[in-house]
């Protein structure tokens, strides 16, 4: 799915849910129901007026800059289990797995990241727009799971555990160093500029035997010497998924 949303050349209709998400993996056999009876109101909306659009899966896909779906990997997180999405952008994977660790006995908890302080923003924003329209719905148990927002980068956050310098203050995401059961990216890493470091650090939120999805795009020709002058050919592009498991 991912590949042929490039080829053919991205969005092309005004559904952004339809045109970005369906495309990469978040479809209507994969979501929970009840942003699927939000997608229908945003279809009954429009059709009536189609500028109320800011309490929908629209807002939730419209900030949306990533690849597939990082949460249909095999090693997806499980009822109890914490999960920290590393740039959770507008919040819809964290949306999702906080359906995926609630359970009635014990919910388990969802950790959104991000370095810019408005995508933190807008994503606890759509989080409680859903709360709020399935307050009322009793089998929605994604209501109990905890939600947790953090603004911070992974590749340049530091831990308390660092020994190269005494005189670093740990950052934000030191409150959560061994914590995660699963940690996701989705089209994150390609933008850090320190990939080292940015996996280095993934791996330090992760409990022994944590997994880590993600989902991300990669170049496989040479770059350019000079800027292109048109969009580049969508078979220089790849989506690529994977998984990695610590130690």
């Amino acid at each position: 799915h991912s590949r042929k949303f490039i080829q053919d050349g991205g969005e092309s209709g005004t559904n952004v849910w339809e045109t970005r998400g369906q495309a990469l993996g978040y479809d209507e056999k994969f979501l929970p129901s009840s942003l699927l009876q939000l997608a229908v109101v945003v279809e009954e909306e429009k059709n009536s007026s189609p500028s109320r659009n800011d309490d929908t899966m629209e807002a939730l896909f419209r900030a949306s800059c990533g690849s597939g779906c990082p949460l249909r990997l095999s090693g997806a997180p499980k009822p109890g289990e914490t999960v920290i999405d590393i740039g959770c952008g507008a919040g819809h994977d964290v949306l999702i797995a906080s359906h995926m660790v609630a359970c009635d006995e014990k919910a388990g908890t969802v950790v959104g990241v991000d370095f810019v302080k408005e995508m933190v923003e807008a994503a606890q924003g759509n989080i409680q727009k859903h709360r709020n329209a399935t307050a009322k719905d009793s089998q929605d148990s994604a209501i109990n799971a905890k939600i947790e927002f953090v603004v911070d980068d992974i590749a340049t956050a530091t831990f308390s555990t660092d020994d190269d310098d005494y005189n670093t203050k740990p950052t934000k995401l030191a409150a959560y160093e061994g914590k995660a059961d699963v940690v996701i990216s989705n089209g994150v890493l390609n933008l850090c500029k320190d990939k080292l470091a940015a996996f280095r650090n993934i791996f330090r939120l992760l409990q022994p035997g944590g997994r880590f999805l993600f989902s991300d795009v990669c170049k496989f020709t040479p770059l350019p010497e000079e800027p292109p002058t048109k969009k580049p050919k969508a078979s220089s592009m790849l989506m690529m998924i994977g998984d990695v498991f610590s130690s």
